[in-house]
């Protein structure tokens, strides 16, 4: 029980605590303290709207019948191990009643191995829908004599599996699903109930516990394929032919499949398990993301998609990526239409408790919150698993809203095979060696019910083990390259020919004034107005910022059915107040996309995100590796703020393709740049992507004019689908509007992306100094006082830092033959930006390469602006002292 100061720390209206005060009352009402009432008062006011006592609730007639409805999943039977199950007072029971029959019935609906949590829902329609789902026996949940027999094989199937790895793989590991093999039917009733309704595609996403043996028995992966994968036999062969360290490069229970299957009636179904890396629940969002991903590309609706996203219990309520994606799921943008989750809920996280891994009455109390309804149940009861399961696809196809299964079980080994959990639970494993196997269970239930003879199960397990058998002897027969999926994985061909993103003048211009031509009954603001009007009269001599050259550019990729999708944080308008990509009447406030006169049929998504970076780019990264053919824009609101996201940066846009096969073309906007606004509004830490860097695998810019950002965008969005790889870029802040950073429409419509930039000089062969720099400095550089900096000089502008452009720099290089010195520049401190990869990169090519800029920080900058000044104000001098 909890203490009075303990509760203090956790909401008044939590599930836990009430039923703990009510089943005080049913022993004892005396024993209820004054603040224990108050608790429960206001809990009935937030759910009824009333003042009620808590005698004028518990004294209504049979009240004991609503408590179960309310309350009875805290008290089913749904743990196998009867280690957290909670008894009813003594004092609660049907003897209690005057008329015993409706309790009973309840008692048999919510007190057995389902556990009912439903009632917190907000829609009056949708706890009806429940209740009488649950209570009048819907024969649309009823299990067939078919589906418990199937059941019965599937879990032969599974439990045989890991035994047999066992058996020939002794000291690996593989996470086994052992003690929560029920998740094996589960799946299969859901996907075979989804197949039976609209539903087309199915995308899936869990960790490692259980991967194989669904990987294996949903997604029907050889076998012969997964024990190569512990032997690795058939693996070293292939790797011989290729750059062994472009392929295969994660663990077996990482890795992602395809597979397609029919129906009873002969309706194919897509199946798609995404890779995932051990980084616990970073999988939930690029789920969600792929899913909406891949109704957008083929243009089908909500209803044909579903996900199933598969969770740990300690995970679930401990890594708070789960929260910042359930928030996602019913904002515009974001919201596909109904998840399935399911914790495959083991009672322990590695080594710790229940206790100890979250703060709430169960694990999956966090998405009561976003009004999910949960399903409890007992993984030891087949049936009821099958029951919940089609539950599950008939609410959220009802309703188009998330819903969670708490498969409770538990983990018959260690965490990993090789680990020993009684070291640390020594009377949880002690209860798990005497515990039957689910299947033993399940086994002798149906033979009890007379639905298959043992015969017949005996010769299923003789077929199936010899199935095995056979697999682990067939190993060489297996082509891994062609049943990898995803499987787009690194390779030495050569991308596409060079990529034009010039246009014609009359294309340029008649675009940019459909762009900007407001209708005359919409009102904005004075000054948008004046900004809109200037833009929309733009002429080839216009000077274009850095907000107007963005949209032009994709709205010219728009005009090529170019699908498009910019999101962040106030990226509508900008943060900067920059884009204004969607406008708002003053009048009504009524919005209208810039480009709805551009491409109506195929509106380019201009969305600003709820206030997250990790879940929010881990959606980004599933729709747009899901949705090739698009330009996926994610900007951060700093620069500095993508360290938020900074796991799906390393594990997954960095890495995916040379891992999984699995590529991306998403593309992120890092307003980075020193203007004394402090460590957390300066830098986009261009010195980790380009620590990332390798074998081509992203593309890291940092444009200074807005010809350059138009063309690399335009470049990105044109990019063949297959040939799609991640950019960075480190957009400006202080250059949005700065005249030398910004283009004319004439200088556009000739430019086209250069990866270096050079302030040319006639004097070539006076010049004995080189100054190579990117970004805002640049430009700072320029406007202070060229002639007195450049004097004897040329600056040389490194617009794309990777993959570096070793030609065209050696080729500029090689021209000044009087060089004496080479500097690289920069406003960050020397252990960040560009300077440790410069050195490296650049070192190789050229005599001593020096640097000037800011000393070692472990900071990135000041947050004193009289500081920042006088380091930026050094920084110069130190130049012309060179």
């Amino acid at each position: 029980m909890l203490k009075e100061n303990q509760r203090n720390n956790f909401s008044k209206i939590n599930a836990g605590i009430i039923a703990e005060i009510l089943e005080n009352y049913f022993n004892d009402p005396s024993s209820i303290p004054d603040s224990d009432k108050k608790i429960l008062s206001d809990y009935l006011k937030s759910i009824t709207g009333q003042n009620l006592t808590t005698e004028s609730v518990l004294d209504k007639s049979n009240d004991q019948s609503e408590f179960i409805r309310k309350y009875g999943y805290i008290y089913a039977n749904t743990d196998p191990l009867n280690i957290n199950n909670v008894k009813l007072p003594e004092n609660f029971s049907s003897n209690n009643s005057n008329d015993k029959s409706p309790y009973i019935k309840l008692e048999s609906i919510y007190l057995k191995n389902i556990g009912y949590e439903w009632e917190h829902l907000r829609s009056r329609e949708e706890k009806i829908w429940f209740e009488n789902k649950i209570e009048t026996e819907s024969k649309d949940l009823d299990t067939t004599k078919q589906e418990l027999i199937d059941s019965t094989f599937e879990l032969i199937k599974a439990e045989d599996f890991e035994k047999f790895i066992h058996r020939s793989f002794p000291g690996s590991r593989w996470y086994s699903l052992e003690g929560s093999e029920a998740l094996i039917p589960l799946i299969k009733t859901l996907i075979t109930k989804a197949s039976q309704t609209n539903i087309e595609r199915i995308l899936m996403g869990m960790p490692h516990r259980g991967r194989l043996n669904t990987l294996s028995h949903i997604f029907n992966k050889p076998y012969e394929l997964i024990f190569d994968e512990f032997k690795e036999e058939n693996l070293k062969k292939i790797v011989k032919n290729i750059n062994s360290d472009e392929f295969l490069l994660d663990v077996k229970y990482h890795l992602g499949a395809k597979t397609s299957i029919k129906n009873s009636i002969g309706k194919n179904l897509d199946l798609f398990m995404l890779p995932n890396p051990s980084h616990l629940e970073m999988i939930t969002p690029v789920i969600s993301g792929a899913t909406l991903g891949i109704k957008d590309k083929e243009k089908i609706s909500s209803e044909k998609t579903l996900s199933i996203i598969i969770h740990g219990d300690a995970a679930f309520a401990g890594q708070g990526i789960v929260a910042e994606t359930f928030n996602l799921s019913g904002v515009e943008g974001y919201n596909t239409q109904g998840n399935i989750h399911i914790i495959n809920n083991n009672q322990i996280g590695f080594t710790t408790d229940p206790k100890n891994a979250f703060s709430t009455k169960f694990s999956s109390d966090l998405a009561r919150g976003f009004d999910i309804p949960i399903l409890h149940v007992n993984g030891d009861d087949i049936e009821s698993c099958i029951k919940i399961a089609k539950l599950a696809v008939q609410y959220r196809n009802s309703f188009s809203k998330d819903i969670l299964i708490n498969l409770v079980g538990y983990r018959r080994f260690g965490h990993n095979e090789m680990d020993e959990p009684s070291f640390t639970q020594p009377l949880m494993y002690k209860k798990i060696k005497s515990h039957p196997t689910v299947r033993s269970i399940w086994v002798k239930e149906i033979l009890e019910r007379n639905m298959i003879s043992i015969d017949e199960i005996s010769q299923f397990e003789i077929e199936n083990n010899e199935k095995l058998r056979k697999a682990n002897s067939n190993l060489n027969t297996v082509d891994h390259q062609s049943l990898a999926w995803p499987n787009n994985f690194p390779n030495n061909k050569k991308s596409s020919e060079f990529i034009k993103t010039k246009l014609s003048a009359s294309n340029l211009i008649s675009t940019n004034k459909s762009l900007w031509s407001v209708p005359l009954d919409f009102t904005l603001h004075p000054k948008l107005k004046t900004l809109i009007e200037k833009r929309r009269n733009s002429d080839l001599d216009s000077k274009i910022e850095w907000g107007h050259a963005e949209i032009l550019s994709l709205a010219l990729l728009s005009e090529k059915n170019i699908p498009i999708r910019l999101t962040g944080q106030d990226s509508s308008r900008g943060t900067f107040n920059q884009r204004h990509g969607v406008l708002i009447d003053i009048e009504d406030e009524s919005k209208l996309n810039v480009f709805s006169n551009i491409n109506k049929k195929n509106l380019p998504y201009l969305i600003n995100s709820p206030l997250s970076e990790e879940a929010a780019l881990g959606f980004e990264f599933g729709y747009s590796s899901m949705f090739l053919d698009s330009l996926v824009i994610w900007e951060a609101q700093f620069g500095d703020f993508a360290n938020n996201a900074q796991s799906i940066i390393d594990e997954l846009i960095c890495s995916s393709q040379a891992k999984w096969g699995q590529n991306t073309g998403l593309t992120l906007l890092l307003p980075h740049g020193f203007e004394g606004m402090g460590p957390n509004h300066s830098s986009g830490h261009l010195e980790r992507f380009l620590n990332l860097s390798s074998q081509n695998n992203i593309t890291i810019a940092n444009c200074t004019n807005t010809s350059q950002y138009f063309h690399l965008l335009r470049q990105q969005g044109l990019t063949p689908p297959n040939e799609k790889k991640p950019l960075v870029i480190m957009t400006p802040k202080s250059l949005l509007r700065h005249p030398l950073a910004s283009s004319t429409l004439k200088e556009i419509l000739e430019g086209q992306f250069a990866p270096i930039l050079e302030t040319r000089k006639d004097n070539i062969d006076q010049i004995n100094k080189v100054i190579i720099c990117s970004g805002k400095i640049s430009i700072e550089f320029l406007y202070k006082d060229s002639e007195k900096l450049l004097k004897n000089s040329v600056l040389i502008r490194v617009e794309q830092l990777y993959p570096f452009p070793e030609k065209i720099f050696k080729d500029i290089i090689s021209k000044y033959k009087n060089i004496k010195k080479i500097i690289w520049l920069q406003e960050e401190p020397k252990n960040k930006g560009a300077w440790q990869y410069i050195n490296d990169t650049i070192s190789p090519m050229v005599k001593k390469l020096k640097f000037v800029g800011r000393n070692f920080s472990p900071s990135p900058a000041s947050g004193s602006s009289t500081v920042h000044k006088l380091q930026q104000q050094q920084i110069f001098d130190d130049i012309i002292k060179e």
